[in-house]
């Protein structure tokens, strides 16, 4: 028996063994490794137990499909065999189409033969991903990659808007062709209704919309729902605890959606799993939403890792030691929180409470858009006032943030004041972040962030790139002795992770441990 481990299983038909050579000689041109069978198997040898053998044994599944193989009782066992193990399947089409594909790989996204070389690069750059990220989390038990379930729904509540996407769980290991960068099958946003019940009605609408797109991609289950929210939230209880974005507290969020949402109705029915009620439904913090999807999707090796993000607010997931951070009471990372001056003149700033009706300056008193928009008006009400006049109108959103960005890369001396002020609060929390957690990566993102941070314009105001300066200013507040250079500050200009990440709830371990706890 040939026990030698080969990259690729190609399925065929005897019939189409022609076709099979062509496959085999494209892969022998790249040194990629495969089992075929009729140039594989050996005179005398056991050929079900080899073939098995080698099913188990390689990488992935080529599946030559052809109105040959589509009647091919092996073809149809391979391909199960494949599957129940777990094995990436791509399908290669010879006069037939993609309707034509067996019901157990509908869904899979299938090229004609043809375009046999793109299949071929998509398998060597899943092998390149795996040698970049060894065993992806395995390592860590941070994500469960054997767990039952390849699509999920992803869906981000913000203040502003709700994005969400059709996940597929497979694309996350490379597999991307009919996805967009990230990985969702599809992925849509809309404008946040101002009240709770309104987000309800709009969410039962969102999960039937992707429905009806799972269903024309012939996806026939849908394994799970994750759905971030701003502000405290306890998975545990499917609780919202706190939100400042929507001034709720002790929001029972999983238990009303469950019973808004009709199970039993077209074409949600068609997708519960067998054997289900309903599809499952599972909530967490936005942030660390967001923080799964950085980290898993794009900094798998990191131990420790701290997303930051700030917009209307402010809020942060942190990773430590390969599982995500929740605390006793599931509020680990509120660093929006953390007082930084108990003086009121301090940062020249006319807060004197935050939103949460604590005493002291809190973070994000003075880095999110309300108190910049604060702080502004505190500085000087007539050049305010001037700038909103000026540059306001050039922007759909009512937020300052976009226009004072403007203003501030137009050479503005006021706009180049504040924005250096702002600098310097996210330089300090961070600072502090470094301190308390000596971390291996810190990643910023946020509305806030996307509007200041370029790592190519420059500013006239400081005559460097705002990428260079934000860095500056925070190794300012890192004292040397500390070794300030090992630390990696990454951004993220993305502003749909929470929705992929509330996806992936459903494969994060350390979710679950959590809410067993």
């Amino acid at each position: 028996m040939n026990q030698s481990k080969k990259d690729i299983f190609i399925s065929y038909a005897s019939a189409d063994k022609f076709e099979a050579l062509k496959i085999a000689q494209k892969l022998e041109q790249r040194n990629i490794t495969y089992f075929l069978a009729s140039k594989s198997l050996q005179a005398g040898s056991h050929f079900q137990e080899e073939i098995r053998e080698n099913l188990i044994q390689c990488e992935e599944l080529f599946l030559l499909l052809t109105p040959n193989g589509l009647k091919s009782e092996w073809v149809h066992l391979e391909c199960g065999a494949a599957w129940a193990l777990g094995k990436h399947i791509s399908p290669i089409l010879f006069k037939c189409q993609p309707d034509d594909l067996p019901t157990i790989v509908t869904g899979l996204q299938a090229v004609h033969i043809e375009d046999l070389d793109r299949t071929i690069d998509d398998f060597e750059e899943r092998q390149r991903n795996k040698k970049r990220n060894p065993t992806l989390l395995a390592t860590q038990q941070s994500i469960d990659l054997t767990s039952e379930g390849r699509y999920y729904i992803g869906i981000d509540i913000g203040k502003a808007t709700i994005n969400y996407c059709l996940f597929d769980y497979e694309s996350f290991s490379g597999n991307i062709y009919s996805h967009d960068e990230e990985g969702a099958l599809y992925s849509n946003s809309i404008k946040t209704p101002a009240s709770f019940d309104e987000i309800y009605s709009k969410i039962k609408k969102i999960i039937e919309e992707i429905a009806f797109k799972a269903r024309e991609r012939k996806i026939f289950s849908i394994h799970g729902i994750g759905i971030g929210l701003p502000g405290m939230v306890d998975p545990k209880e499917g609780m919202l605890v706190h939100t400042p974005s929507f001034n709720l507290r002790k929001l029972r969020f999983k238990a009303i959606l469950e019973k808004i949402i009709n199970w039993r109705g077209d074409p949600i029915k068609n997708l519960i799993p067998d054997g289900g009620k309903n599809i499952p439904i599972e909530i967490d913090n936005d942030v660390r939403c967001a923080t799964r999807w950085r980290w898993l999707r794009h900094s798998p090796e990191a131990q420790s890792l701290v997303c930051i993000f700030i917009g209307n607010g402010l809020g942060s997931g942190i990773v430590v030691n390969g599982k995500m951070l929740y605390g006793k009471h599931f509020f680990a990372g509120e660093a929006g929180h953390t007082t930084i001056s108990s003086q009121t003149d301090f940062f020249k700033s006319p807060l004197e409470k935050c939103h949460c009706e604590r005493k002291g300056h809190h973070w994000e008193m003075h880095v999110c858009s309300y108190g910049i928009i604060h702080l502004m008006k505190t500085l000087d009400t007539e050049r305010f006032a001037q700038l909103e006049e000026k540059y306001v109108h050039r922007h759909s959103k009512k937020s300052l943030t976009y226009p004072l960005a403007e203003a501030f890369y137009d050479g503005d001396p006021y706009a180049g004041e504040i924005v250096d002020k702002f600098f310097e609060h996210v330089a300090i929390g961070v600072a502090n972040y470094v301190y308390i957690l000596n971390p291996q990566e810190i990643v910023l993102g946020g509305g806030m962030i996307r509007a200041f941070h370029s790592r190519d314009k420059a500013s006239p105001f400081f005559k460097r790139t705002t990428h260079d300066l934000l860095l500056e200013k925070i190794r300012e507040y890192i004292t040397p002795s500390f070794d300030r250079d090992y630390l990696t500050i990454d951004f993220t200009p993305k502003q749909y992770l929470s929705s992929l990440g509330a996806a992936l709830i459903f494969k994060d371990n350390s979710y679950f441990e959590y809410k067993h706890q």
